[in-house]
């Protein structure tokens, strides 16, 4: 069997873009870290499908809780017109959105983390989850 490798991402990164994901994780409990943790699972995006990230909201910094804002009302569990409205983890858990995914550097090394660009899901911006779109420069024929 023959593997053809040349020219694939070789980090391990899921590739920049934008992927209809339903969040699968929300922790919230401070136990592990000192940070809100979201594991995202991306539904449609090119050959992607299946794969999970976790994004980490530090809650001190006033950043995160613009994302996180963004967030739960991009996925409905928060009305923007009510930001008052507390919410329980079962409140955004299967949530979907559409997330961007951008790579940066930081001491060093490069890792992926979801933008700003979080929206509601419409059929208007919903990536192609026929194996179009992000990464599918990068498919297996196995």
């Amino acid at each position: 069997m023959t593997i053809e490798v040349d020219g694939t991402d070789h980090t391990g990164l899921i590739p920049p873009g934008d992927y209809h994901v339903r969040i699968v994780k929300w922790d919230d409990t401070f136990e592990q870290f000192d940070k809100v943790i979201c594991e995202f699972e991306i539904l449609a995006g090119g050959q992607q499908v299946g794969r999970r990230h976790t994004e980490w909201f530090v809650v001190s910094s006033e950043k995160a809780k613009t994302r996180i804002a963004t967030l739960l009302e991009a996925t409905g569990a928060m009305d923007s017109e009510d930001r008052s409205k507390s919410f329980e983890p079962e409140d955004i858990v299967g949530g979907e959105c559409i997330v961007g995914i951008e790579h940066e550097e930081y001491q060093g090394k490069t890792y992926a983390r979801a933008d700003f660009r979080f929206t509601a899901v419409d059929d208007a911006n919903v990536p192609p989850a026929d194996g179009g779109g992000a990464g599918d420069d990068k498919a297996w024929d196995i």
